[in-house]
């Protein structure tokens, strides 16, 4: 063998021992990696979740394939895209470990924890976090970790979050269908298979579904499974399934047809029946007052009552004073005539605004002279207000 060769041979030699270094480096740097993880769960192969927040019904989820499932609260498909967001945790970066055996459970919130999501059987226990750093206490089995705090707000999704927005089941085929009576075919139903809503609330997050003017809709598998009910409202952009009264929210009518205003008939309430009126009636008038006709004044009576007359005014007062004198001859015919009022003017029968007659005309000379006129009283003479200078 020649110096040429034996070199190459120490070469390679050196290095095969340089790569099985490498990778016994590498296999110490993972297991060091997965010593300070919270689990040695890998996310993509969990299968199942239980999540359980106080006050609140157990969620319980399940991968079916590439997607997942709801079991309860609500049996319909999940969000696949949401539940995703909750395995990271089983891979959070534990900064320290704690045994739970020297520790208050109870001052650390473990006690009595608020929430706890069990991955694939493995039951993760979230408490409180310590004042120093911000870090939340997680404990796995009989160890207590403290893990970033960033995984809480995703393990806090309202659970009609997780719900799908799909309206209909992935393996759900519409078939015919019929809106308040009225057939439907599947032509008419098939744009339904890929509508999905901008969100899903429950019936406690709005509104009642059987709002007025609400319509309902029954679709019928085209593979033979159950059949879907739905109550539309808002305009046609709110779908309520009547099995699990979870609501599909549109921002535009997935189906025309239900935008429509119902029609009177299937709209209508069914008429009430007439319930016996149970008001007070009336006590019947005996026979002799119902026929016996209200009295009435006679005329005589009327024409007998009395009548006010308006005395003038005393002597010396503002208003006598104001009056002209009584010794102006001819005063009375150069006052302008008044109208006298009919209730002062005895009930003869007579218009008392009736123009008094003309008499004729003399026409000899040797006819008497008519008497002058007598001076009139100051009662039948015009008031006239008198400027006076100061």
């Amino acid at each position: 063998m020649t110096l040429l060769a034996r070199r190459w041979l120490i070469n390679l030699a050196l290095l095969a021992l340089l790569g099985a270094l490498a990778l016994l480096v590498r296999l110490d740097l993972r297991e060091a990696a997965r010593d300070t993880q919270l689990t040695d769960l890998i996310p993509a192969a969990i299968e199942r979740i239980t999540l359980q927040r106080a006050g609140e019904p157990p969620i319980r989820l399940e991968r079916e394939g590439t997607d997942w499932r709801m079991l309860a609260p609500h049996a319909v498909p999940a969000d696949t895209a949401a539940v995703t967001r909750l395995l990271p945790v089983a891979q959070a970066q534990v900064a320290r470990t704690l045994p739970a055996a020297g520790l208050d459970l109870a001052e650390l919130g473990l006690a009595a924890a608020a929430l706890s999501i069990t991955l694939d059987g493995l039951q993760l226990r979230f408490g409180g976090t310590e004042p120093v750093a911000g870090l939340r206490y997680v404990q796995v089995g009989d160890m207590v970790h403290l893990i970033e705090d960033r995984f809480l707000p995703r393990l806090m999704t309202p659970v009609t979050a997780l719900v799908s927005r799909q309206l209909l089941p992935p393996a759900f085929s519409p078939g015919l269908g019929d809106l308040d009576g009225a057939p439907l075919t599947a032509g008419q139903l098939a744009p339904l298979a890929d509508a999905r809503a901008v969100r899903v609330t429950s019936p406690t997050d709005g509104l009642p579904a059987d709002a007025p003017g609400s319509r309902r809709l029954r679709i019928a598998s085209a593979d033979g499974g159950d059949d879907l009910g739905f109550r539309i409202s808002d305009g046609g952009r709110r779908w309520t399934r009547l099995d699990t009264a979870l609501s599909w929210h549109f921002a535009t009518p997935p189906l025309p047809a239900a935008a429509e205003a119902p029609t009177a008939a299937a709209s209508a309430p069914p008429p009430a029946p007439l319930a016996p009126s149970t008001m007070p009636r009336a006590a019947p008038l005996p026979a002799a007052a119902a026929l016996t006709p209200a009295p009435t004044t006679p005329p005589a009576a009327r024409d007998a009552l009395p009548v006010q007359r308006l005395a003038p005014p005393p002597p010396g007062s503002a208003t006598d004073e104001r009056r002209p004198t009584a010794a102006i001859p001819n005063l009375r015919d150069m006052a302008p005539q008044r109208r006298r009022d009919p209730s002062v003017l005895p009930q003869t029968g007579a218009d008392p605004f009736a123009p008094s007659p003309t008499p004729p005309p003399t026409t000899s000379a040797s006819a008497p002279a008519a008497p002058a006129p007598a001076p009139a009283s100051g009662a039948d003479m015009p008031l006239r207000t008198e400027k006076r200078s100061p």
